[in-house]
């Protein structure tokens, strides 16, 4: 693999294991949630475009904007960290 494409699939693995971390923050502070998740999703995003066109990110976009949409349904943390670690090991692999 060309060494700057893997430098940029692992700035997005990192910042997708930042984005799992807020969100797992985002959970644990109860009703009133204390964490924005807008920080560590635009990081994320941003690590994807640069990887545009060097690497196949769409199966990534299309399963982050489900993780997104299964957060602010509030479904099970637990869920959707299995679904975070499930895609940064896709990545890893």
């Amino acid at each position: 693999m060309d060494p700057a494409v893997l430098r940029s699939v692992l700035r997005l693995v990192h910042c997708l294991q930042r984005e799992r971390g807020a969100s797992c923050a985002y959970f644990s502070s109860s009703a009133t949630p204390v964490i924005s998740l807008e920080p560590a999703q635009n990081e994320t995003n941003r690590a994807m475009r640069l990887l545009k066109g060097r690497h196949e990110v769409v199966p990534v976009r299309d399963s982050l904007q489900k993780f997104r949409s299964m957060i602010q349904s509030e479904q099970s943390s637990t869920k959707i960290l299995v679904c975070y670690n499930a895609l940064i090991n896709s990545l890893m692999h």
